[in-house]
């Protein structure tokens, strides 16, 4: 959106708390928020509702999402960070996606260029009923 555009930040932790007051008074959002520092090869998340990340190719990483809605309720937010390594496999999702079959399925074919698994976790794994969004990306440094 352009708010994230024109709020950009290495701090996640800020850049949510900021995304809080800006929806204020609306319905709220599931966000989940990650910076890739590339010279120091870290990736730092923190999330808030139904949202998710994951390493699913190198050393497993699995951080936390807080229970809460963006602009309605804030939770304490809970940052983590990992470090990078070659062909380190990321996904994000939102609660449009399953946890579980979407991990599964990034393992299963993590041989896949990062657009073509996108694609194809959202058209099979979707949830008809529900927004579904994801992100794949690969550590190829």
């Amino acid at each position: 959106s352009q708010f994230v555009l024109e709020h950009a930040t290495s701090d996640v932790k800020a850049l949510l708390t900021d995304m809080h007051a800006f929806l204020k008074g609306s319905i709220g959002a599931a966000v989940g928020a990650m910076f890739v520092d590339t010279q120091l090869r870290t990736l730092t998340y923190a999330g808030v509702g139904n949202t998710g990340a994951a390493r699913r190719a190198g050393e497993s990483w699995r951080p936390v999402s807080k229970d809460g809605v963006l602009g309605q309720r804030l939770p304490t937010l809970f940052e983590q960070k990992t470090q990078l390594a070659q062909g380190d496999l990321i996904l994000m999702w939102s609660d449009g996606l399953s946890e579980l079959a979407s991990g599964m399925f990034a393992t299963r074919n993590a041989y896949k260029s990062s657009a073509q698994l996108t694609q194809e976790l959202l058209q099979e794994l979707g949830k008809p009923h529900d927004d579904a969004s994801c992100m794949v990306f690969r550590w190829l440094p």
